[in-house]
């Protein structure tokens, strides 16, 4: 198991790292898997429907002999997960949670599950108990790979598994945008702002959401996709459409069939304009695996990298922002400029957000001195 001195994880890397390190795996031992294996998305304990309805929808989409992995995040870095083996009559064979923080399972998640799976009940995993939940995602992803008997020690250094994905601090990273509530109303307070009552009611009150830009984002590939000829980086828009509209509605408009079509398609026009390598070989083999796997979000991430690889350089993002520029210039001619000021962890990304109209949630956060 990861040793204390292994590297953080952000809480959505999780997913991402067990993907490629079950695609490594099957790489270099491309017989030893048995049934397939299924990584669903990370399930926030603060969405209180969300395991149920993943369990829910796993069910809906898959049958017969499986495994499948659920990545689970109660916040405060402490991350867990479930581990599912499935017969191949549907029946469950394994039902596996492994807590290296707390060792218990919390009966929110036990009721949800039985909903779903009443003739089963979910065991603890016995694993060494750790005091410091900022290890406890590199241990959960040891924890569920050991579960489907990936050894990491035969692919990679076991301290190398959480250098896969880079560690993004908080700050101004719009996936953690939770206001520190406290702190942001004593600051208000102290430069005598009015109304930090209100504004503490309103963060309080609302729910993050990026559904707002993620439509923004699909109607920007769409555009470029629309004024674009036939070429590699057209199918590409396209497959990246589809798979955020999927993210975005849960709904597929694209069959199994249709996706592997597109992605023979992606591959030979990619030869044709010589864009294709032993790299792009690596990312369509990774792309087959977890589009296999209903794993979207690791497909768009995918597909990105595809892209920016045919695609340097993004002239027409490279517009959009321009423009963008130039609107807000005209919005600020003649008008007078305010300067935020503050010390880190104040609140002025957070003040800013709300008043640009972010959806934020509330949630407490314990801030040391």
């Amino acid at each position: 198991m990861a040793s204390s001195n292994v590297s953080q994880y952000q809480y959505s890397d999780i997913q991402t790292v067990l993907v490629d390190k079950l695609t490594e795996w099957h790489k270099h031992f491309p017989d030893d898997s048995t049934k397939p294996i299924h990584v669903l998305p990370v399930v926030r304990h603060d969405d209180p429907d969300l395991f149920q309805s993943s369990l829910e929808n796993e069910s809906n989409e898959h049958n017969g002999e499986r495994i499948i992995l659920i990545p689970y995040y109660f916040g405060n870095s402490h991350c867990t997960g479930i581990l599912l083996e499935f017969n191949a009559d549907g029946s469950i064979n394994r039902a596996e949670y492994t807590d290296p923080v707390k060792g218990t399972i919390p009966n929110k998640l036990q009721s949800q599950f039985k909903e779903v799976y009443s003739e089963s009940t979910l065991q603890v995993k016995d694993l060494p108990q750790q005091h410091d939940a900022m290890n406890s995602a590199a241990i959960t992803i040891e924890s569920l790979l050991a579960g489907v008997n990936v050894d990491l020690s035969k692919i990679t250094p076991v301290t190398s598994i959480t250098s896969s994905t880079n560690n993004i601090p908080n700050e101004g990273n719009g996936n953690e945008l939770y206001p520190r509530l406290d702190s942001l109303e004593h600051n208000l307070e102290s430069h005598n702002l009015q109304n930090t009552g209100g504004l503490q009611i309103g963060i309080q009150n609302e729910g993050f959401d990026d559904r707002g830009a993620r439509r923004s984002y699909i109607e920007n590939l769409r555009t470029d996709c629309n004024s674009m000829p036939p070429c590699a980086e057209k199918i590409i828009l396209e497959l990246l459409i589809h798979f955020n509209e999927k993210q975005l509605e849960g709904a597929s408009s694209l069959t199994r069939d249709s996706k592997i079509e597109l992605l023979q398609k992606l591959r030979e026009q990619m030869i044709r304009e010589q864009f294709f390598s032993e790299w792009a070989q690596t990312r369509f083999q990774e792309l087959n695996i977890i589009i296999e796997n209903s794993n979207d979000s690791s497909v768009v991430a995918c597909l990105s990298k595809l892209l920016t690889r045919i695609r340097p350089l993004h002239v027409q993002e490279m517009q959009r922002l321009v423009l963008k520029a130039n609107q807000a210039a005209d919005l600020i001619r003649n008008q007078d400029i305010l300067l935020l000021l503050g010390e880190t962890g104040s609140g002025k990304s957070t003040m800013i957000q709300f008043l640009a109209g972010c959806r934020m949630t509330q949630k407490k956060e314990k801030i040391l001195d």
